[in-house]
């Protein structure tokens, strides 16, 4: 039989600025490098070079809730134009998984709708020296 792992949101942080953020959407973050870590060319006798990226960043986006109380803190990260840091922190099944850098800056702020229901936000953060480990 296979092996059985849960999962549970309530177990992941994710903090901007040292700021532990609350109140998310279904979806609380997604994380993707902004380039591959390499590169790679075959020549016609299937020689091949490896060409290492040196590009660190990665773009997350986070999903907040309408009313959720930490807009307001990334509303103020947002028109400040501050570098920050930004960590994501996911435990599960005896892991832990830690992404994010020490300095990062919201790219866009959050498109709004006002309607019948509220609708999630969505910050798009650029981390500049962007790691993904899991212990």
């Amino acid at each position: 039989m296979g092996k059985v792992a849960s999962f549970n949101a309530k177990n992941s942080t994710i903090t901007a600025d040292e700021i532990f953020l609350t109140g998310f959407g279904e979806d609380m973050i997604e994380f993707e490098p902004n380039e591959d870590d390499f590169e790679y060319e075959s020549g016609a006798q299937g020689d091949v070079i490896i060409s290492e990226t040196n590009d660190d960043t990665a773009t997350c986006t986070v999903t907040l809730q309408a009313t959720s109380p930490s807009n307001k803190h990334m509303m103020k990260l947002a028109n400040s134009k501050k570098i920050f840091s930004f960590w994501a922190v996911s435990k599960r099944n005896g892991m832990t998984e830690k992404a994010g850098g020490t300095q990062a800056r919201i790219l866009k702020k959050p498109t709004g709708t006002l309607g019948k229901t509220a609708e999630d936000r969505e910050y798009e953060i650029i981390v500049f020296d962007y790691v993904n480990d899991i212990d």
